[in-house]
């Protein structure tokens, strides 16, 4: 798929955006549950009602390794309530859930399953979901292996609101992410150069990927791959 750019930027301005990239979290997938939480504050994770990891930070993600079967993943708040959410773990598989903020305040549990978008033979596909519970609205753009002129992936782009995918061609797709909304309006890719963070993810024929945006540190995002 050939998607015109929103801003004409020239080669030694991509280059020059290259230099300041930031390391992104890339997770490996096996088989068992991937805990987000995605929520204000700092939750515990248990499975199957054992304890799996007390204090998971907001922005934090954690990797369970668990045997096939039906799992129970259960998240809660410290000091208050716990969501719940039944998992199907399959072999090869990491199973990917969210604890995020919903409407009220209160947290939810949520699987970041796909939403089976089918992707055609010599095509690859990314979506891109925003979990950064601290961040507001943010700008991502992108290039994609057919098109190497970064282009807006969307907009509005609000907590919990992004689950589009884009489809290519195989190979490289290149997501950077920022929070100036104020200096950098949409449609303005200067803010290419300036990139919280950056996540370069190579996309085989047939495939299919994820990036999430987290809370990071000191008030920032950052982006991690996941399958």
């Amino acid at each position: 798929m050939r998607i015109l750019p929103l801003a004409i930027l020239s080669a030694a301005f991509l280059l020059a955006g290259c230099a300041s990239d930031s390391p992104t979290s890339t997770v490996t997938a096996g088989t068992g549950v991937r805990v987000i939480n995605a929520f204000d504050s700092s939750v515990e994770v248990l499975v199957d009602d054992a304890p799996m990891r007390s204090g998971l930070a907001s922005g934090a993600l954690v990797e369970i390794s668990l045997g096939e079967g039906r799992r129970t993943v259960q998240v809660r708040q410290v000091g208050g309530t716990t969501s719940s959410l039944l998992v199907t773990v399959a072999a090869g598989r990491v199973s990917t859930v969210a604890a995020t903020r919903a409407m009220g305040g209160a947290m939810a549990l949520t699987s970041l399953a796909d939403s089976n978008a089918v992707v055609p033979a010599g095509a690859s596909k990314l979506r891109v979901l925003h979990l950064a519970a601290h961040a507001g609205e943010v700008q991502i753009w992108r290039t994609q292996p057919d098109y190497q002129t970064p282009i807006r992936w969307a907009f509005p782009v609000t907590y919990n609101s992004i689950d589009t995918y884009y489809q290519s061609t195989p190979g490289t797709w290149e997501v950077r992410v920022w929070t100036d909304t104020n200096l950098y309006r949409p449609g303005d890719a200067r803010g290419w150069l300036t990139a919280l963070d950056t996540a370069r993810v190579t996309v085989a024929g047939g495939a299919k990927r994820t990036v999430v945006i987290l809370d990071g540190a000191g008030g920032r995002v950052r982006l991690a791959v996941i399958d």
